[in-house]
């Protein structure tokens, strides 16, 4: 395992750390966002619609940072799947506007995520151009992702209606 982010220590270097022993929520779905973590070790799982989207024990990562910027309640829940140690940050907006060390760290991140699922999707709809299936689609939803202009977001899909309970 890598070592917490020297770029992110002196943002930090005035929180106090918490342990959340292994099986204690991080940020549940469809809870209102504002706290940060900012993970120093351990391992989370994050779930998405009750499925496991990712495991996550890079030290720096920051948990909540969505349901913050976008105002919006979590989309997924995370859980410590050991003990884990973070920095956890009651008001996340003005310890982000604040941190620009932390902010730039969390844009990236999120600037690396886009990235990559524009890839994924890129990909995705050169293979299954010419299907008559809902994969045929993947032209659409990149193009409606790409002029979305609205600047609230509401939780849900096509799948489950409306915002997560």
């Amino acid at each position: 395992m890598t070592n917490f982010p020297a770029d992110l220590a002196q943002a930090c270097a005035d929180l106090s750390a918490q342990t959340i022993p292994a099986g204690s929520t991080i940020v549940a779905a469809g809870t209102p966002g504002g706290p940060l973590h900012i993970l120093i070790e351990g391992s989370v799982t994050v779930l998405r619609d009750d499925a496991e989207a990712a495991t996550i024990d890079e030290p720096g990562a920051v948990f909540g940072e969505m349901a913050l910027l976008l105002g919006a309640p979590h989309a997924t829940t995370a859980i410590a799947k050991q003990d884990c140690r973070f920095y956890v940050v009651t008001d996340g907006a003005a310890f982000l506007r604040s941190n620009p060390d932390l902010m730039f760290h969390v844009c990236r991140t999120l600037a690396l995520r886009v990235h990559l699922l524009s890839g994924y999707l890129a990909d995705l709809k050169t293979q299954f151009a010419d299907h008559d299936s809902h994969l045929g689609m993947v032209h659409e939803v990149l193009c409606k992702l790409c002029e979305h202009p609205h600047r609230e977001v509401t939780l849900g899909s096509d799948r489950q209606p409306g915002p997560l309970p």
